[in-house]
């Protein structure tokens, strides 16, 4: 014997939109901030299968976020040796793709120096970080 669940269509068109799976991709992510962009404003009055929809997806986008984006507690040279390894990328690589003079990223690295803003906001960019991340 199988029970019937009624569910409700707004939760249905929920799910349509983005199903309630793990989030492996940056572009799913964003997909997921959106929604949950829509479900959380201020005017929005939201059913119970909304608020339960809205739940889940928020525990889903912080299971990802916590994965993929680098702890608060790290330096900003911890953070950007952490994200030139897992890009494969070595210092002179780095600075080429963007344009930076490489002794000062080695600088950087060494703590012997801080970034400029430019260079901050070119790291900021490259790899999707926040820029305050590297300025702290």
């Amino acid at each position: 014997m199988s029970a019937v669940i009624d569910t409700p269509k707004e939760y249905l068109r929920l799910i349509k939109r983005f199903p309630l799976l793990p989030i492996n991709s940056e572009s799913k992510l964003d997909a997921a901030i959106e929604i949950m962009k829509e479900l959380t404003h201020p005017r929005k009055k939201l059913s119970i299968s909304e608020a339960g929809y809205l739940k889940i997806l928020t525990i889903l986008i912080r299971e990802y976020e916590s994965k993929y984006y680098a702890p608060a507690k790290c330096t900003p040279q911890e953070l950007v040796e952490a994200l030139m390894k897992e890009h494969k990328l070595n210092q002179t690589a780095l600075a080429a793709e963007l344009g930076m003079d490489r002794a000062n990223l080695s600088a950087f690295l060494s703590h012997n120096r801080h970034l400029s803003k430019t260079n901050a906001l070119k790291l900021s960019e490259h790899f999707k970080v926040d820029v305050r991340c590297l300025l702290a």
